[in-house]
């Protein structure tokens, strides 16, 4: 299993907060990450390990706990990596978070592309995906549909062209996972030209 990189602080049905445990240390936008879970489908059930899948929708650095000030510690001949050199109390008072939206889950049988019964736990463990993970993830799209409707127009078509282009690096052949990715997202978006069009222009593999 990949290392944990984080742990969730808030959370919600669609979305959820993830404190990284070291500063800049997030996975990229549109990347695949997961939260550990506890799930169960009824009331009446014994919960089962499982995860919840998210999408990093949005990253930011900033003061811990939110709401300080951040001062400019800059000054002659002290920029960049130098200020974190002379102020090393800086990775402790200061955090890297990140917003997933949430575009599945997995309760070990099966991977599901909806909502899952209930947000992961506060605390608990985030991880990335591996290649493996996110093509047994995203051989099926049906999740595309998640991203357009839970974020906002522009933010939505980054993220989701981000993802389409994680998905395809991690297989063999990105250029037909791009063709499949376009395909799906031209069937989404029929009625809105323009817009399909700029996301076409972003799924293609770098």
């Amino acid at each position: 299993m990949t290392e944990r990189f984080g742990e969730v602080l808030e959370s919600s049905t669609t979305l959820f907060t993830v404190g990284c445990l070291e500063l800049y240390r997030a996975p990229a936008l549109g990347s695949l990450i997961k939260a550990r879970a506890r799930l169960r489908h009824r009331v009446e059930e014994e919960p089962v390990e499982g995860w919840i899948y998210g999408l990093v929708a949005q990253v930011e650095t900033g003061s811990d706990p939110p709401g300080g000030y951040v001062s400019v510690r800059s000054r002659e001949g002290l920029i960049d990596e130098d200020i974190y050199r002379e102020f090393p109390d800086l990775t402790a008072v200061m955090r890297t978070r990140l917003q997933a939206l949430v575009v599945g889950f997995g309760d070990g049988a099966a991977i599901y592309h909806y909502l899952p019964p209930a947000p992961p736990p506060l605390h608990y463990s985030v991880f990335p995906c591996t290649d493996d993970e996110v093509r047994a993830f995203t051989e099926r799209l049906t999740y595309l549909r998640m991203v357009l409707a839970g974020l906002p127009e522009p933010q939505a078509d980054e993220v989701l062209a981000a993802s389409v282009r994680a998905a395809c690096q991690a297989r063999s052949d990105p250029a037909a996972c791009a063709l499949q990715a376009g395909r799906e997202v031209a069937r989404l978006l029929q009625d809105d030209y323009e817009r399909l069009r700029a996301i076409l222009q972003r799924i293609q593999p770098v």
